[in-house]
């Protein structure tokens, strides 16, 4: 006697074939969503990138003389809002002439080390100011925000929009490192198995 395939679909009730409907179109929604909600936090990062520094760049050139406590303070906003309005751009820029030029060739070889060494400093640099930055601001805790104390005076919105912008940079770097972490454990146990 010869034995004949069985067609799941036919001996399978009703009520399964459409818990796997119901299966899929959750996923799919939740595909939509996931893909939304992406595209949400992308333009919510790049928001951040633009309206923060240039906050940065305001509040700074407006209050570069009302600072006595440390005058530095306003600078470390202006030049770290003018450099993370130039990365931002700079970096899109040079991404995609990375990926036109080829590697392969002694001119875009050539190319592909100026730009990193061109990154690597201005790395470097934004990280140096970060740090000078966090000595400044830091330093002057709790500045008094009455003009008449001349010597320990600061302009409120201006040490405290410096102390937020270094606690926001802390907490997005842990944010990163760990999602970045969890990212990378994903995909490795997913390959894996």
């Amino acid at each position: 006697m010869e034995e004949q395939p069985i067609n799941s679909e036919k001996q399978q009730p009703a009520s399964g074939r459409l818990n796997r409907t119901v299966s899929g179109v959750q996923s799919g929604a939740v595909n939509v969503l996931g893909a939304t909600g992406a595209v949400v936090f992308a333009i919510t990062i790049i928001l951040c990138a633009i309206v923060i520094p240039l906050l940065m760049l305001i509040i700074g050139a407006r209050n570069i003389d009302n600072c006595p406590i440390n005058s530095l303070i306003p600078v470390y906003l202006i030049v770290g809002g003018a450099l993370t309005l130039f990365l931002v751009p700079i970096s899109a820029v040079v991404g995609y002439c990375i990926k036109s030029v080829s590697h392969e060739t002694g001119a875009g070889a050539c190319l592909h080390f100026l730009l990193a060494l061109f990154f690597t400093l201005l790395g470097v640099f934004s990280f140096a100011w970060f740090i000078c930055g966090n000595v400044w601001v830091f330093r002057a805790h709790e500045p008094s925000y009455d003009p008449k104390d001349h010597s320990e005076y600061c302009d409120e919105l201006t040490y405290k929009f410096s102390f937020w912008v270094i606690i926001l940079t802390y907490i997005c770097s842990m944010l990163s490192c760990c999602c970045s972490c969890c990212f990378k454990r994903k995909s490795t146990y997913e390959d894996f198995y």
